[in-house]
């Protein structure tokens, strides 16, 4: 599921960004390879080559300096009289890339334990469960 979406339009302009994509911006910066990628299209689209240069789907996979967890960009042309393309970014987080089933049965985890596990290696420091850790429980 997409976290973040913004849309370029031919002159190499962010016409949309959601929240998301504005932190996602103003944390990391636009990389570089989304740019380039957007212009190689619009100079696609622009001398009528756009399917024999760029051929099936876009996605970029992005690995940030300072981010917990790697990135895909997924990008998606729209070739009207006006062509666009949207970008939706997606965290590929670490935790997706493991077996924690198999995990869990090895070292004979409970759910609770395998969720906390979970949540570690995507980054999140702190897990909340009702009546652990003296956090009280929802009535």
């Amino acid at each position: 599921m997409p976290l973040g979406v913004f849309v370029y339009d031919d002159r190499m302009g962010i016409v949309y960004q959601n929240r998301t994509a504005e932190k996602f911006i103003s944390r990391y910066n636009m990389p570089n390879e989304i740019s380039s990628v957007s212009k190689r299209v619009f100079d696609a689209i622009k001398i009528g080559k756009l399917n024999e240069l760029i051929p099936g789907e876009i996605y970029i996979y992005l690995t940030i300096e300072g981010a917990a967890n790697s990135w895909i960009a997924k990008l998606h042309v729209f070739q009207g009289p006006k062509p666009l393309v949207y970008v939706f970014l997606s965290e590929e987080k670490l935790s997706n890339k493991l077996n924690l089933s198999r995990i869990r049965m090895q070292f004979k985890l409970t759910r609770r334990e395998t969720d906390v596990v979970r949540r570690v290696l995507d980054g999140l420091s702190k897990v909340r469960y009702p009546g652990i850790s003296g956090y009280p429980s929802r009535q």
